[in-house]
């Protein structure tokens, strides 16, 4: 059969079946196999395929010019989220740059602090050492008065003690030249040489007393033994006049001696004498 021989649709089927025999990029395409072999007039379909899609566009159209001013709307309102967003970014990098100098400032107060909290520490330091410097160099107004007014007794002991403890602190400032025990050197030296004094008085007192009749000796010198420490005083600060103490006592313990040992052997004598008198008359 010749192809003029074909009826029109069969010619039109024909041409259809005979275009897969060419490279067509719907061949693999399972819908336009399928209306093929249904044998849809591909022509008229496509044709109803236009028309759709132009009233489908023609539709879209409508739409988008009933919805212009919804579309205007929502633009605007998007140029003003974006003017917005604008301003925030703005706001947000002017907050990051605030926040970096407030950062810078923070470690800068933090460097601050721990500078401060040095010199305080150390100003401490100094000022408790200071302070106990002062304690033990100043001379208080009570430790003056006992020396120099009140009478000397076992009270009077505990300031000499105390006295003593600040000449030995003067002294050991003085080997690492702190020029500053020069300025209480002078009071120091008063209160010794008055202290010296008073203490002179008293043991020559006491051992002067060693000479009065009818003394308890033995009641006397146990007295003394509790003021040991005022020769040991007068040993260490003044020599001449320790030495004079020491002589004085040893001069009336020398006569209390010798006259104790005369009354001994004037009593003895006195007793052989009347032995012997005893023994002539018999």
């Amino acid at each position: 059969m010749s192809r003029h021989n074909l009826l029109p649709n069969e010619a039109t089927l024909e041409e259809d079946l005979i275009d897969f025999d060419e490279e067509d990029p719907f061949e693999n395409d399972e819908r336009v196999r399928s209306i093929v072999m249904r044998g849809v007039d591909l022509k008229e379909y496509s044709t109803q395929i236009e028309a759709q899609l132009k009233q489908v566009e023609q539709e879209s159209i409508n739409d988008y010019t009933r919805e212009s001013s919804n579309l205007v709307f929502l633009h605007q309102q998007i140029e003003s989220c974006d003017s917005i967003l604008e301003t925030m970014q703005n706001l947000l990098t002017g907050f990051q740059s605030d926040l970096g100098n407030i950062s810078e400032e923070i470690k800068y107060l933090q460097d601050q602090s721990t500078s401060l909290s040095i010199k305080i520490r150390n100003r401490q330091m100094v000022g408790n050492k200071l302070s106990t410097f002062i304690d033990r160099i100043i001379l208080p107004p009570p430790l003056i008065r006992h020396i120099c007014e009140n009478e000397v007794n076992e009270s009077f002991l505990e300031y000499l003690l105390a006295l003593t403890k600040k000449m030995e602190f003067s002294s050991e400032q003085r080997s690492k030249q702190v020029l500053s025990v020069l300025d209480v050197e002078p009071d120091l030296e008063r209160l010794r040489v008055k202290a010296s004094s008073k203490i002179r008085e008293f043991l020559l007192q006491k051992i002067y007393g060693f000479a009065r009749p009818n003394i308890d000796i033995h009641h006397i010198q146990q007295g003394l033994l509790k003021f040991k420490y005022f020769y040991s005083f007068l040993s260490q600060y003044s020599i001449d006049v320790a030495v004079e103490v020491r002589s004085s006592y040893q001069e009336i313990q020398s006569k209390l001696s010798f006259g104790s040992f005369r009354n001994f052997l004037l009593g003895l004598l006195k007793l052989l004498l009347e032995i012997g008198n005893t023994q002539d008359r018999e």
